[in-house]
Parts: structure tokens; C-alpha cells; sequence
């Protein structure tokens, strides 16, 4: 559940002085946010930052460097080393993450030590250390835009994962606002040599149905400020959707409805690295160019791809237009 919305008038003060502080980027044409990018890398620094990312791709174990080449994964802020930071709430913290497929869960147990979660699956399959921000109850609009603007210019990550949406869809938080303090994070891990990287929320069904339009909303926010700033989503709704096929989705636990299981924090994790390596998991060959990527064994990704129609099927789909 979400904390008490903030009441007090100095936290509300920040909260627009950080909006207010890079209004200039309001929303970010793609051609600019391209140029921004590029710039990471044509600095006055731009041999060291290059023979960086060439050690660090030589250097990062169980990633074939094929796919590496052809990633979103470089040493943005040119400092010889590779981190990542995963921002946002329960979900991206873990909890839930210590029950199987088919254990009756009314209430998720809190993560009080060690690592769980996506950032887990992708620090320990691709060899990158990610730093794990995730913070239950909190709003991404409202107490998750603050901390996010204290933590990140200081961490200076070469990658950060945003997402949530979660506890603001319990504290009614409009579009408007979760786009606007959405698209200033965004703004804020730019200035700080951060490439940002968006993934939506789980379905959520159930005991947390109720939040299901909110969170729907929320992700559709996420998606169009992907594609207007020209960066990565992952599209972890879709992951589970496509894999559950059932609107009591068994990636999650059941019949909580909200927080995802150990499984489907395997999918999370496999969604969000599919977009850190430029693979579009939902193609037909999508699964099996992640497992080669990974270097996984094969049929070890379990997200479902989209369904492919027959030639029969699209036949009897063109006789009845």
C-alpha cells in the first residue's frame, strides 16, 4: 500500500522546484534526444569513453558480443565502469519474489535483505552490477520523483530502469501528473549522463483489480514518452499478457494479484533485458534470439512471443473482411 500523500508544504515545494528546474525539456522531440545520446559519446573524451566500452564489453561474462555491439549497453558516463540502477517501487524492489506458481498469497512478505526482483535476473544472468532503488509504497510522481532526483545525479548509473505506478493508481494520481514527473526523470537522468530506459507494470488482477484501469493508463503514459524521447521500453505488461493468456495471470501471486512471483519475475527480467540488448522478444524469434544472446540454453526464456496467424487463418480472416 502507498505511504500518506505528502503533507507537508516543504516536500510539495521540492516536488515543484524539480519540475520546475527542467521545464526547458518539457517533452523532448526524438531527433533532439538522439543528438543528446550521440553527444554522450562525441565528447572531448570520446577515445577514452570508446576504448572503455570495448574493455567493458570484452570484460562482461555470458553475453554473446554480437548482440553486445548492437545493444543499448555503453559506457555512458565515460568512467571506465558499467552500472546499472533499477528505480521504482515494490515490484522493481522483489517483494513477492520468494513464492512459486500456485502457492495461495494473500499478503506479500517485505524484502528486508539481499537482492530479489528483475535487477536480480539481470545482474546475475549478464554479469553487470545493478544497483536495486526499489522503494515499496512509494508514488513515482510524487515521493519517487524527489528521491529519484537526490539519488541519481549522485549514483550516475550508466543505465536506469524506470517504472511504477502501482501506488499512485492507490492515491488516484491523474495521467497528467504521472507523465509530467515521468518525463522529468527522464530529463534528470540525462543531465546526469544517465540513459534512461522505461518498462510498464505488471496486469494486476484479483485482490488489486480495482487499480487495474489506473495502472493501464499509467502504462500507456510510459509508452508514448518511450517513443517521443527516443528510448527503450519494456513492455512488461505485454510479457505477462502474451504468457498468462488468463486475466488471473499466474506470473503473479495469486489471489493477491499484484506482486509477481518467482516466475514472473523471470519473465520481467527476461522483457527487460530483450530491450538492453535491442531484441524484440514478442517477433516469433524472439525467445530464441535472447537465449542466444544469453547464451541459454534452448526453450530456457518463457515469454511467450505474439501469436503468428496461419496461412489458413489469415485466409479465413480475408474471406470474412
Amino acid at each position: 500500500m502507498p505511504r500518506t500523500l505528502f503533507s507537508s508544504l516543504a516536500a510539495r515545494s521540492l516536488l515543484k522546484i524539480i519540475q520546475m528546474s527542467v521545464v526547458m525539456f518539457a517533452i523532448m522531440p526524438a531527433a533532439l534526444a538522439r543528438a543528446q545520446i550521440a553527444n554522450y559519446s562525441s565528447s572531448e573524451n570520446s577515445a577514452t569513453a570508446l576504448t572503455n566500452i570495448d574493455l567493458l564489453l570484452n570484460s562482461i561474462p555470458g553475453v554473446n558480443r554480437d548482440y553486445l555491439l548492437n545493444s543499448n549497453i555503453a559506457d555512458y558516463n565515460s568512467d571506465g565502469a558499467l552500472t546499472f540502477a533499477a528505480f521504482g517501487d515494490s515490484i522493481t524492489r522483489g517483494v513477492g519474489d520468494t513464492y512459486a506458481v500456485g502457492d495461495t498469497v494473500h499478503k506479500t512478505d517485505p524484502i528486508d535483505v539481499g537482492e530479489a526482483g528483475y535487477p536480480l535476473r539481470v545482474e546475475t544472468v549478464m554479469g553487470i552490477n545493478v544497483f536495486n532503488l526499489g522503494d515499496p509504497g512509494e508514488t513515482l510522481s510524487e515521493e519517487g520523483l524527489v528521491r529519484f532526483a537526490e539519488k541519481i545525479p549522485n549514483l550516475r548509473p550508466d543505465i536506469v530502469f524506470i517504472g511504477g505506478g502501482s501506488n499512485d493508481a492507490f492515491s488516484w494520481i491523474s495521467e497528467s501528473d504521472f507523465f509530467r514527473s515521468a518525463q522529468t526523470m527522464i530529463n534528470i537522468a540525462r543531465a546526469s549522463g544517465s540513459f534512461p530506459i522505461l518498462h510498464s507494470t505488471p496486469p494486476s488482477c484479483c485482490e488489486h483489480s480495482g487499480i487495474a484501469t489506473f495502472t493501464e493508463g499509467y502504462n500507456r503514459q510510459l509508452e508514448t514518452l518511450a517513443a517521443v524521447n527516443d528510448l527503450p521500453f519494456s513492455n512488461v505488461n505485454k510479457g505477462f499478457t502474451n504468457t498468462c493468456k488468463s486475466s488471473k495471470c499466474y506470473l503473479l501471486n495469486l489471489p493477491e494479484g499484484l506482486h509477481p512471483n518467482i516466475e514472473g519475475y523471470d519473465v520481467m527480467g527476461e522483457v527487460v533485458m530483450a530491450s538492453l540488448l535491442n531484441i524484440d522478444l514478442f517477433a516469433p524469434n524472439g525467445p530464441q534470439s535472447l537465449e542466444l544472446a544469453l547464451n541459454l540454453p534452448p526453450g530456457s526464456v518463457k515469454t511467450v512471443p505474439d501469436a503468428v496467424l496461419s496461412s489458413n487463418n489469415a485466409g479465413i480472416s480475408q474471406q470474412s473482411d
